[in-house]
């Protein structure tokens, strides 16, 4: 499985829990494991659909995106089970969980300051497209890093590492 995560911070707990190595650096940070591979493309939609059309071209697998979104319960993990991109109004369907609450996640091009019902983040659209183009399924975690205000939400990695257990029961 291709894990992705737009940064660095919330792509280190599972580096660390899987023991991945860092393979590539540049074009995209790329760290690979024994049955795992992840890759970290930058915050937005131009990027992760880049970073992950790199890491699909050469292998072809299935995608788990994992990392931060606006919402109303900080601290929270959520399943994405509908995606809405504001850029473009179509919707995506995922599979739901039994196992997490689902939510949608709705793809805007900046942070949002304004609060909405659903999740906010700036790359799950583009993960869902950029993954079915290579014909392959994806997973969409989020856990929740501020209440639509981006100057609050954490630069590190403390949200995602409270939840490592679950994800990686996920895997």
């Amino acid at each position: 499985m291709l894990i992705h995560s737009a940064t660095l911070a919330e792509a280190t707990p599972l580096i660390e829990a899987l023991g991945l190595q860092k393979v590539y650096q540049k074009p995209y940070l790329l760290y690979q494991g024994p049955s795992h591979k992840l890759v970290i493309s930058g915050i937005g939609a131009l990027h992760s659909a880049s970073a992950l059309g790199w890491a699909l071209a050469t292998d072809p697998q299935d995608v788990l995106n994992i990392g931060y979104a606006a919402g109303q319960k900080v601290g929270t993990l959520y399943n994405i089970h509908k995606v809405i991109d504001r850029c473009s109004d179509k919707v995506y369907h995922l599979t739901p969980s039994s196992a997490l609450p689902n939510a949608t996640c709705e793809t805007y091009p900046r942070p949002l300051h304004t609060p909405i019902k659903n999740l906010a983040d700036m790359e799950a659209s583009a993960v869902v497209v950029t993954t079915r183009r290579f014909g392959r399924r994806c997973h969409i975690l989020k856990v929740v890093s501020d209440r639509f205000d981006p100057d609050l939400a954490p630069k590190d990695d403390r949200l995602i590492r409270l939840h490592i257990s679950e994800i990686l029961s996920l895997l």
